[in-house]
């Protein structure tokens, strides 16, 4: 494998075949029309059956395999197979894996916005087999893909049993279930958690990533950033939430994500963080902050220009006064079993593909 030089003016291309990080879409789900197309450059050029991988925080998981020849920014590297030893499908499936993403991750630089290291993915060890198994394999996974793929759409298509806070009902109801909606403030399904970890009881620093969930520092930066004294932090329990003002390209209005990983663990005070009470279903609350739905109650409180050194300008009583609707809680269970066994087959394909 290496990583491209080529490049390409920028006049040539469309919206079509220019590929930057925002149009790459996460969890390797390949890429979209791009919205903005440099003028008057050159842009590294890639050809089809290259790998692009996005550079700006390599956890996101934005890898693609170019159907078609075009360029792409600077932050997107180009890998190319050593066709004498390894096909370019394959070499996609060895980069479009957690196991890789982990390893740049190991070796990436920068907190906020970390990259990785282009002489350290080089040195990623992977055997190969040959060329006619790698052929074989890379179809066995290509299928696996398209199912997981599937999978990721149905569940999409199934968020539409959510409904956003101006509505009486969702789009699409599960059978037997006909009631209407309730309208409730935030505040009136969870409770806030203001607890410190007063005695150091936890020393698992909590940071939320996008694609991981709320997950140990050590773990996803391979190093500690947080101060030493943990006692002024949150502490957090196994099933608790905490919502991340930080926002992006990728989302725009932050991330909420549960504790799901670990007993315990403890965030910075930056973060809000709440424990639902017993109007709510836990995993109906999930799939409701992984929506798009509660984003409009943030655009409410937080207005255009409130945006202050890359967090959301809001205050907390006015997070929690949030609006949102949620139907009884036998169907808040009944939509969270659906969209859970669609979920879990998903989680038995990517064991799958490590």
């Amino acid at each position: 494998m290496e990583f491209t030089k080529e490049r390409i003016s920028s006049s040539l291309l469309t919206e079509d075949n220019y590929v930057s990080t925002e149009n790459m879409l996460q969890d390797f789900q390949g890429v979209t029309i791009a919205h903005n197309i440099p003028e008057g450059t050159n842009v590294m050029e890639y050809r089809q059956g290259d790998v692009l991988v996005s550079n700006i925080r390599p956890y996101l998981k934005k890898v693609w395999m170019a159907d078609k020849d075009g360029g792409c920014s600077a932050d997107v590297f180009v890998m190319r197979a050593n066709k004498n030893i390894c096909t370019g499908d394959f070499l996609c499936h060895i980069v479009a894996n957690d196991r890789f993403i982990g390893y740049v991750m190991s070796g990436a630089k920068g907190v906020k916005m970390p990259r990785g290291d282009k002489e350290q993915m080089k040195g990623y060890a992977t055997a190969l087999p040959s060329l006619k198994e790698q052929q074989k394999v890379a179809h066995l996974l290509a299928i696996i893909d398209e199912r997981i793929t599937t999978q990721i759409r149905i569940i999409a298509q199934l968020k539409s049993l959510i409904c956003l806070p101006n509505e009486q009902s969702p789009r699409l109801r599960i059978k037997g279930h006909t009631s209407q909606w309730q309208k409730v403030r935030l505040s009136d399904i969870v409770n806030r958690i203001v607890t410190r970890n007063k005695y150091n009881s936890s020393s698992r620093v909590l940071t939320i990533a996008a694609q991981y969930g709320l997950i140990d520092q050590q773990e996803f930066f391979h190093k500690q950033i947080a101060s030493s004294d943990l006692s002024g932090y949150y502490l957090l329990k196994h099933g608790d939430f905490a919502y991340n003002k930080s926002y992006s390209g990728d989302y725009p209005w932050g991330a909420v994500k549960r504790l799901d990983n670990y007993p315990d663990g403890v965030l910075s005070t930056l973060y809000i963080c709440f424990r639902p009470n017993d109007d709510v279903d836990s995993d109906f609350l999930c799939y409701y902050f992984e929506s798009t739905k509660w984003y409009r109650g943030i655009m409410e409180i937080s207005g255009e220009g409130a945006r202050n050194h890359g967090l959301l300008n809001m205050s907390v009583e006015d997070y929690f006064a949030t609006r949102l609707r949620i139907p009884i809680i036998e169907e808040q269970r009944d939509i969270s079993k659906m969209l859970n066994t669609f979920s879990q087959k998903i989680k038995i394909e990517e064991e799958l593909l490590d």
